[in-house]
């Protein structure tokens, strides 16, 4: 389920919110704990774009919805056979730099990509050009500046799911 969806009655601000939510997305990224919630192919956790945007052949349509935990072995690690031969070799380093780590207490979170950090501040959000911040960005920097908590919870699984 998408959070970002507009309904008939919604006010002019959750349209606005709506409307933008893209930004939001293009500017988060997965940081990978034990990969439950992390989908390989359509969130951006491993490069800067989600994984589908580079694959060097079509992606096997048993393993579209697939998460990382799926694709990862505890004793052996990746499950290359499974998907090396969809990506190049510069995205395949990548990932062979992530090992993940199982356990229920180490979930993946939604963190803010345009930071070293993770966390979003008035920095990051300056990234893009004057006059052309997305409207959402004002409200999250507002909630930001009110909140003492530096990461916005937020479901990763309804911020990022996959345009259709």
């Amino acid at each position: 389920m998408d959070i970002f969806t507009a309904k008939p009655n919604a006010s002019n601000a959750w349209k606005g919110i709506v409307e933008n939510a893209k930004y939001v997305r293009e500017g988060m990224r997965t940081e990978v704990g034990n990969g439950k919630r992390t989908l390989l192919w359509y969130h951006s956790w491993a490069t800067a774009k989600p994984l589908c945007s580079s694959a060097t052949s079509d992606i096997p349509p048993h393993m579209e919805e697939m998460t990382v935990e799926e694709l990862w072995n505890e004793t052996s690690g990746w499950k290359w056979d499974l998907f090396g031969h969809c990506l190049p070799r510069a995205a395949l380093k990548r990932i062979a730099s992530f090992e993940l780590q199982p356990g229920d207490e180490n979930e993946d979170q939604l963190v803010w990509n345009r930071s070293s950090h993770g966390n979003f501040s008035l920095n990051t959000k300056g990234h893009y050009p004057t006059g052309t911040q997305p409207a959402i960005l004002s409200v999250v920097t507002g909630m930001s500046k009110s909140n003492s908590q530096s990461r916005m919870d937020i479901d990763s699984g309804a911020l990022l799911q996959r345009d259709q």
